[in-house]
């Protein structure tokens, strides 16, 4: 598990100076009692506690305990169990029939938008094009490689971490960084390929509008050749910049970092981390080695969300 079950937080306060922190959490004056407190909450408190990982990750065990007991015993069971657990108390009718109008309303699909993804696909050097994109399986220490780890039987040494990555052990597994544009606009890359070893054939690094697929009118290829690589640069026991200006993006096209092997898998680590620029205010940036992607949390259910509501109440952080 990524977070312990317990935390507890001390902090020594000096009464003429509150650092603003704890103003985020409502804690009230250290001279005043304030019993009203457990009812309230403040924005900033509510935004915290929404986005830890800690909370989540507590909200989803509490979630599957309760969700349990709800089917062998019943909704009102459940929410009972559950006030008790977080609230040291059961719900008042009220409460009670609250949270079951929050049960039974429907969850809301959560829609994430990723800027960044890892994965791999066939290149063909004849034809410039990516024949395909798959995700890498597996995150391990900030690395997304394949299910069984390194090599993997599969995919082999094909690898993506924030700094670069190996190539595949053919053609067929050529790694892929894959950015996706938030928005229409112009566009500049810049960036370095190094490859360190004096042994193999190096790696070679194309950069790819959507794949290098050729653009459509309808349903219909207005080209049979796919479209022309944005740069392409080898590098073998060397470094050389990667920079292409100009690159005209629509919102959701990708720009594809392809790196491939070459002619055999042998000493085909590398690093290539790049920067890209929206030309034009506003100047937005992107940093693949900043915004490696990580895997995607798993939704909370009905449950795990209400015990996520009851973990974030004043009630639960504090006790006057």
């Amino acid at each position: 598990a990524p977070f312990p079950p317990r935390r507890t937080i001390y902090a020594y306060l000096d009464r003429q100076n509150l650092p603003g922190f704890f103003r985020n959490f409502d804690m009230a004056s250290l001279d005043a009692h304030s019993p009203s407190r457990p009812r309230t909450s403040v924005p900033q408190q509510g935004l915290f506690l929404l986005n830890s990982g800690f909370i989540a990750r507590q909200a989803s065990v509490l979630g599957r305990q309760v969700s349990e007991i709800a089917g062998r015993e019943g909704n009102a069971a459940a929410i009972r169990w559950l006030t008790r657990q977080t609230l040291a108390r059961d719900p008042s009718d009220a409460e009670l029939s609250l949270m079951n109008q929050f049960l039974e309303s429907p969850v809301s699909p959560t829609t994430v938008s990723e800027r960044w993804l890892c994965g791999y696909g066939p290149f063909d050097p004849a034809t410039q094009r990516l024949g395909g994109f798959e995700r890498l399986p597996n995150f391990v220490d900030g690395r997304w490689h394949g299910a069984d780890g390194l090599p993997d039987g599969k995919l082999g040494w094909a690898m993506l971490s924030p700094q670069g990555g190996h190539a595949g052990n053919d053609l067929n597994h050529a790694v892929v960084r894959r950015w996706v544009a938030p928005e229409d606009g112009t566009v500049r890359i810049s960036g370095t390929l190094k490859h360190d070893a004096q042994e193999g054939d190096g790696v070679r690094a194309t950069l790819l509008l959507d794949g290098g697929q050729p653009p459509l009118v309808g349903e219909v290829d207005v080209a049979a050749a796919s479209s022309p690589p944005l740069g392409q640069w080898t590098a073998h026991h060397s470094e050389t910049k990667t920079q292409v200006e100009g690159i005209a993006v629509r919102a959701g096209q990708t720009l594809d970092f392809v790196t491939d092997c070459q002619t055999g898998p042998g000493h085909d680590s590398f690093t290539w981390t790049v920067r890209i620029r929206y030309d034009g205010p506003p100047k937005r940036v992107f940093e693949s080695e900043k915004e490696q992607p990580t895997p995607l949390p798993e939704p909370l259910d009905s449950w795990a969300l209400l015990a996520q509501a009851l973990l974030a109440s004043n009630e639960f952080a504090f006790v006057d």
